[in-house]
């Protein structure tokens, strides 16, 4: 969804808001009456493809031409603000130009002139909020389940030491083959701590690439069309 929202700072914006939405309203009933960029409007409201709505009151207004998009509109005592809602930057520039040509015609002697910002994303969007808290829902718990897993195989290592440091010590006291001992116990040590740490980088080579594949695929799927 993109959105333009420009401020007009004029005379009796209330009057403009009004006369824009009943003449949308009338547009709707009549299916015609504009020429915004080659006759695409009238043309497309002649074939029944576009369906035009207004609801508005003194101080604001929702005009909407689907499946194009919308324009609101809000009068305060001197400003009239304008924002067109639309599927892509085609239907916005439509919009737009329907807007900007009945606003400029009906304040030709105020002078009145629209001039519309570069569009953006709508952060507001239904699908992008919820695919985005869902991917950061699932990325957080990714997170606590490697934390989790350090802290178990930092206790498992502490734990591994420990033993094999006792047994060492026991057997050392009862046997002349200590030197040789202490060889095997520390092997024993230095081979789990490998063993341990290549099986954790095997289970992150295996799990994370994957995560990542689908909260990627997650993320497209919600994107709006």
């Amino acid at each position: 969804m993109l959105t333009s929202e420009t401020a007009l700072h004029i005379d009796r914006p209330s009057r403009y808001l009004v006369q824009l939405c009943r003449h949308a309203e009338a547009m709707g009933k009549t299916g015609g009456g504009h020429r915004p960029c080659p006759h695409a409007a009238t043309a497309a409201l002649a074939r029944g493809d576009l369906r035009v709505h207004a609801e508005y009151s003194d101080t604001h207004g929702v005009i909407t031409i689907d499946p194009w998009g919308q324009a609101t509109l809000d009068a305060t005592d001197d400003t009239l603000t304008l924002r067109v809602d639309a599927a892509d930057e085609e239907a916005l520039h439509q919009i737009q130009a329907i807007v900007t040509r009945d606003l400029e015609r009906f304040g030709r002697r105020s002078r009145i002139s629209v001039t519309w910002p570069p569009p953006r994303t709508s952060i507001g969007d239904p699908a992008t909020v919820d695919s985005t808290a869902e991917a950061s829902t699932e990325a957080a718990t990714a997170a606590r389940r490697r934390y989790r897993n350090t802290i178990l195989l930092t206790l498992v290592i502490v734990v591994a030491v420990a033993v094999h440091l006792g047994l060492g010590a026991a057997i050392m006291g009862k046997s002349r083959w200590a030197g040789l001992t202490i060889d095997i116990v520390l092997a024993m040590v230095a081979g789990k701590l490998v063993l341990l740490t290549l099986g954790r980088r095997v289970l992150r080579s295996r799990h994370i690439p994957h995560l990542g594949t689908h909260l990627r695929a997650r993320t497209r799927s919600h994107r709006p069309h």
